[in-house]
């Protein structure tokens, strides 16, 4: 039965960060980019907690190969300190922009299919009650 499955459904390639936003905590998929930031080496955390770039993420000819990291990056590249992901998160106008825009168009698609799920949620129960 599994394997008729996905045999049916088209092979999606799934985004982590979509993926991950929202799931527990409003910034899930802003942590994720941290995260991939951190692995591949241009950034560090200091001993206080605060992002900062290192000698590879201050070259600008780098980026990470995905527009939220990438959106990530050139927000503390701006940053003439180590700051805090919060501050990037919430401070940040470009960045904020840059988020929006990612995530801008998944949402509008899954906020379309919710409503159409709450109309025929709703004509269900109406055909249930007569």
């Amino acid at each position: 039965m599994r394997d008729r499955l996905r045999a049916w459904l088209p092979a999606a390639p799934v985004d982590p960060y979509r993926a991950a936003a929202g799931r527990w905590l409003t910034e899930d998929d802003i942590q994720a980019a941290a995260a991939r930031l951190l692995l591949d080496g241009p950034v560090t955390i200091n001993h206080r907690g605060n992002l900062a770039l290192t000698g590879i993420g201050a070259d600008v000819a780098r980026t990470a190969g995905h527009p939220l990291p990438d959106a990530l990056l050139a927000a503390l590249r701006r940053r003439t300190a180590a700051t805090t992901l919060g501050i990037i998160a919430s401070r940040d106008p470009v960045f904020r922009a840059a988020h929006a825009e990612f995530h801008g168009a998944f949402r509008a698609r899954r906020a379309a299919a919710a409503r159409g799920c709450l109309a025929a949620t709703g004509l269900l129960l109406l055909t249930g009650e007569l």
